[in-house]
C-alpha cells in the first residue's frame, strides 16, 4: 500500500499525534560521554593508521616476493632455451665432424690433418652449423682415437699426440657407451689454457680403421669454454645480483653468470636439494626458496628442463637482493605515513580541544531549548495544519460533491479558472467520471466516510495519476491527487528493459572457447572466437593472447594468475579489442588444466561477449535510479501484491512513510496495524474483498 505525504498528514492530525523534538541531553552527562569516547577515538587515531601501513607494507612485501619469483621463471626460460641451441648446435658440430672423416683411418686422418683442421675450423665457424649461441671463439671440436689421442681439432692446426687430451674417466666410459648416444661432460680445466670447459661426446660411427662392427674406433668431442658461456648467461640475468647456470640432472653444475671460484672445485647440487631431486624425476619445471648447497646463498630459484637434453637452466636471487628492492620502495612511503598519522594525532588532539570548547557552549544553550520546546510543539501543530492544505494538485468536495477548493497547481492542469470551479458538483465539471474508478473512491470517501487509495489513468488529464481520498470530521472529501505518468513510464520502461536482458541472457551460450600456454600462446582457437574477434585459428595459433586481444583486467595480471594456481580458476570481465579495432567486454571464465601429475600445463577460456549485456544493465540501473529519484522528489511510495502468491513489495520511501524499517515483511496485519482503529474493521473488509 502507497500513501501519499499529505495524507499521512492529515491522518495524524485525525488521531491528534503531534511530533515533539526530544529533550537535548544534561550538559554534564554529555560531557562525561564526550571523554570517554576521547578515551576510545584518540587511540584509535593512531593506531589504525600504524595497523594500515603495517598491512600495506606486508602487501609490498609479498608483491615484491611474487615479482622476484615471476621473474627468476622467465629468466630460467629464456637460459633453458638458449642452453637448447647451444647444445643443438654442439651436436651438430660432432655430425659435421663425422660426416667429414667418414671413412678415414687413423692414418689417413693424420696425413691430411692440415686440410682436415681448416675444413674442420671453417664448418664449426661457417653458416654450415650456425645456431648463433655465442662467438666461435668459446667452441671447437677435437677428434680423438680409440686409445683417447687427438687426432684433429678445429682449435689448433696441429695436435700433440704424446698423451691423451680427456680424462682417462671420460675415455673409459666411452668405450662402453652405446654407438649414436651422447654425453654431456662435466667441467674439466683446458690441458694447455687451463681455460675450463664442458664438451658434448659421441662415439665414431663410420671410421676407416676396418674394426669389426661395433668395434669401439674413437670418438668426437664438442667443446664449449665456461668463460664464454657464463658471459651468455650474464646477459640474460635480469639485474647483475642475479645468478643464472645451466646444471646436469645429476647436479653437476656446467656454467654460471657469475662464473667459478678459481682454485676451488666447481660447485653441484648437494644431494638433499629439493631441486635435484625435482630433476632425477625429470620434472620440466621445479622452484625452491633456500640456502643453495652450491655457494651458500640463500635464493628463490626456479629450473627448467632444456628440451632434448639432461640439462637444467637455473635462475635465482639471493633473498637480501628482493629485500633491498623492497625497503628502497616502502620505507620511504612508511616514513611518509608515520609523519601523517603524527598530523593526524597533532589534529585529534585539536579537535578534541575544540569539541570540548563546543560542549561547554551547548550546555549554556540547552536552557534556552527548553523554554522553548513548548513554543515548537504548538508551531508543529500549525505547520501540520498547513501541510494538509497544500499539495501539488489538491481539492476539496462538501458532502454534496460541490468543489469548495483548489489548488493552483490542479485548476492548471484542469484549465479553468477558480471562478468556473468552486461551488460547482465535480461531475458536473467532469462528466468523464461517471463510473470511473476516480469518482468511486469520491463517492465512498463523501458516503461512507472511506478513505481510499488508489492509482489508475485520469479521464480527465489522460494520464496516471495517484490519488488518496480522506474525509475530514466535517463532512465532505480532500482529494490528493498526483501526477505519476512519468514513473509509470518508467516502470514500463523497466521492464521492458529486464525483458531485453532475459532475451539477452538467453543467448549467451554461444561463448567462444580458448585454450593457451601458461605464458599466454594460443594453442586453441575455436570458431566462435573467430566470429567474436575476427582471427582465424590459423591466424590467432601461436601468438599472444594478451597481446593480441590487447587485454584489459579488471585486476592486475598477478592477482588473476595467482586466482588461477589457488583455486584452479577465475570468473570476470574483460575489455579487448577486435581484428577491426573496436571494443568488446566478454565474460570470461578461465580454467587451469594441468597433466597427470598435477602440473600446470594450459589454461582454457570460455569467453561471452557481454558488451550488449553490460550496456543493458546500465540503462536498467539508470531507468531504477529515475524510479527512485522520482518517487523521492514526489514523496511518494510504491507497492506491489503478487496475486499469485500474495507477497508485497515496498518501496524505501513507501517503508519511510509508514514508519517501518526497509526489507521487514509486509503482512496483512502488519498493514492493518498501521490503520487507526475505528477504520481497521472496515478497511479489513475491503482487503479481503480486493482478494477474492
Amino acid at each position: 500500500m502507497r500513501a501519499s505525504a499529505t495524507t499521512a498528514a492529515v491522518r495524524d492530525r485525525t488521531a491528534g499525534r503531534v511530533a515533539v523534538p526530544p529533550a537535548p541531553p544534561g550538559g554534564r552527562l554529555g560531557r562525561v560521554r564526550l571523554l570517554r569516547s576521547w578515551r576510545v577515538l584518540l587511540p584509535a587515531a593512531v593506531g589504525l593508521p600504524l595497523l594500515i601501513m603495517a598491512g600495506a607494507a606486508w602487501l609490498s612485501w609479498q608483491q615484491a616476493w611474487r615479482a622476484a619469483e615471476t621473474e627468476m621463471a622467465h629468466a630460467a626460460d629464456a637460459a633453458a632455451e638458449y642452453a637448447r641451441r647451444l647444445l643443438d648446435g654442439q651436436l651438430l658440430r660432432i655430425e659435421f665432424a663425422e660426416e667429414l672423416l667418414n671413412g678415414l683411418s687413423d692414418a689417413e686422418i693424420r696425413v691430411r690433418e692440415p686440410e682436415l683442421h681448416a675444413r674442420l675450423r671453417r664448418g664449426v665457424a661457417s653458416g654450415a652449423v650456425s645456431d648463433a649461441e655465442g662467438p666461435p671463439s668459446g667452441l671447437h671440436v677435437l677428434v680423438h682415437d680409440r686409445n683417447a689421442f687427438p687426432l684433429v681439432s678445429s682449435a689448433r692446426p696441429s695436435v700433440q699426440r704424446d698423451r691423451p687430451y680427456i680424462d682417462p674417466a671420460l675415455a673409459a666410459e666411452m668405450r662402453v657407451v652405446p654407438p649414436g648416444e651422447v654425453r654431456i661432460t662435466p667441467v674439466y680445466p683446458g690441458r694447455d689454457t687451463g681455460r675450463q670447459f664442458f664438451s658434448l661426446a659421441r662415439r665414431r660411427e663410420h671410421a676407416g680403421n676396418r674394426l669389426p662392427e661395433g668395434e669401439f674406433d674413437g670418438f668426437i668431442v664438442a667443446s664449449a669454454y665456461v668463460d664464454a658461456v657464463a658471459d651468455a648467461l650474464r646477459r640474460l640475468a635480469p639485474s647483475a645480483e642475479d645468478a643464472v647456470a645451466l646444471v646436469r640432472a645429476d647436479g653437476a653444475v656446467l656454467a654460471r653468470s657469475m662464473g667459478f671460484e678459481p682454485g676451488r672445485p666447481v660447485p653441484r647440487l648437494g644431494p638433499d636439494n629439493s631441486a635435484l631431486a625435482a630433476m632425477r624425476r625429470g620434472e620440466a619445471r621445479a622452484a625452491r626458496v633456500g640456502r643453495s648447497t652450491a655457494d651458500g646463498r640463500e635464493r628463490i630459484a626456479a629450473y627448467r628442463r632444456v628440451e632434448g637434453w639432461p640439462v637444467y637452466a637455473a635462475a635465482g636471487r639471493d633473498r637480501a637482493v628482493v629485500a633491498a628492492r623492497w625497503r628502497a620502495g616502502a620505507l620511504p612511503l612508511l616514513g611518509l605515513g608515520l609523519a601523517a598519522t603524527g598530523l593526524l594525532a597533532a589534529l585529534t588532539l585539536l579537535v578534541r580541544r575544540k569539541q570540548e570548547e563546543l560542549a561547554a557552549a551547548n550546555a549554556g544553550l540547552e536552557g534556552r531549548v527548553a523554554e522553548r520546546t513548548a513554543a515548537l510543539v504548538a508551531s508543529e501543530r500549525r505547520n501540520r495544519e498547513v501541510l494538509d492544505s497544500l499539495g501539488d494538485l489538491l481539492y476539496a468536495l462538501d458532502r454534496d460533491g460541490r468543489v469548495r477548493f483548489a489548488s493552483r497547481s490542479l485548476l492548471k492542469g484542469w484549465g479553468l479558472g477558480e471562478e468556473r470551479v468552486l461551488g460547482r458538483h465535480l461531475l458536473e465539471l467532469w462528466p468523464p467520471l461517471v463510473g470511473s474508478l476516480v469518482w468511486e473512491a469520491v463517492r465512498r470517501g463523501i458516503e461512507a466516510r472511506e478513505e481510499s487509495h488508489l492509482c489508475t489513468v485520469s479521464p480527465v488529464l489522460g494520464r496516471w495519476v495517484e490519488m488518496d481520498v480522506h474525509p475530514p470530521g466535517d463532512g465532505g472529501v480532500t482529494v490528493a491527487v498526483r501526477d505519476v505518468h512519468d514513473l509509470r513510464e518508467a516502470e514500463i520502461e523497466r521492464r521492458r528493459a529486464e525483458g531485453e536482458l532475459r532475451d539477452l541472457l538467453a543467448t549467451l551460450d554461444l561463448g567462444a572457447i580458448m585454450a593457451r600456454d601458461l605464458d599466454g600462446t594460443v594453442r586453441f582457437w575455436s570458431a566462435g572466437c573467430e566470429r567474436l574477434y575476427g582471427w582465424s585459428a590459423a591466424e590467432a595459433a601461436g601468438r599472444s593472447a594478451h597481446a593480441l586481444l590487447a587485454t584489459r583486467f579488471p585486476v592486475p595480471v598477478a592477482e588473476v594468475e595467482a586466482a588461477l594456481l589457488h583455486t584452479g580458476e577465475w570468473r570476470g570481465d574483460l575489455r579487448q579489442r577486435r581484428r577491426d579495432g573496436s571494443e568488446v567486454v566478454v565474460s570470461a571464465h578461465k580454467s587451469l588444466r594441468c597433466d597427470a601429475a598435477g602440473r600446470p600445463v594450459a589454461v582454457a577460456e570460455n569467453l561471452t561477449d557481454v558488451t550488449a549485456l553490460r550496456r543493458a544493465e546500465e540503462q536498467l540501473r539508470a531507468s531504477e535510479e529515475r524510479l527512485r529519484l522520482a518517487q523521492e522528489v514526489g514523496g511518494i511510495g510504491a507497492w506491489e501484491l503478487d496475486l499469485r502468491t500474495g507477497e508485497r513489495h515496498w518501496s524505501d520511501s513507501g517503508y519511510r512513510m509508514w514508519g517501518l524499517e526497509p526489507g521487514e515483511p509486509i503482512t496483512r496485519d502488519v498493514v492493518l496495524s498501521l490503520i487507526v482503529p475505528e477504520d481497521r474493521a472496515e478497511a479489513q473488509a475491503a482487503i479481503e474483498q480486493a482478494d477474492s
